[in-house]
């Protein structure tokens, strides 16, 4: 967005702009330049927890498994409670093979409130993982939720 770009270009230490501009670019599939953008945030304050998740969704966003694990590791607390990062965490570990992992990320994931397609997703990453029961109880919930959600058969 043209406000956060200008607001970075007149002061590059504006840390939440720069946040807000990555997210942005992200959407804009402009993930490089995101990732460039939160990894220097991150840099700046690696106590920033909200940076440090925008930068885990981006770098899941690109497929970078590895890296988004090792980065939403650094947060767990903030990623298990936000479902969105949840399932990239989750879903992040179990590309990089690390299912026992993942398998307590989608537990947490899926004892909260969230809506129906996220427990399709999350059964679908059970079923991705070989554990059909947690699978099949994801989708039944989904479907108590919304009888008109679509559930793998």
């Amino acid at each position: 967005r043209i406000a956060e770009r200008a607001a970075v270009d007149k002061d590059p230490k504006y840390t939440v702009a720069r946040e807000l501009l990555g997210v942005v670019l992200n959407h804009q599939k402009k993930t490089d330049e995101a990732r460039k953008m939160l990894e220097q945030v991150v840099q700046e304050d690696p106590s920033d927890q909200r940076a440090v998740g925008m930068l885990a969704l981006s770098l899941f966003s690109t497929k970078n498994y590895a890296e988004a694990a090792k980065t939403f590791d650094r947060i767990p607390d903030v990623a298990a409670s936000d479902p969105r990062m949840a399932y990239g965490w989750a879903l992040s570990l179990a590309k990089t093979n690390d299912r026992q992992r993942a398998s307590a990320v989608l537990e947490r994931l899926v004892t909260q409130p969230i809506p129906p397609e996220m427990l399709v997703l999350a059964g679908r990453l059970y079923v991705e993982m070989g554990d059909q029961k947690n699978a099949e109880i994801c989708f039944k919930r989904a479907k108590e939720q919304d009888p008109n959600v679509s559930v793998p058969r």
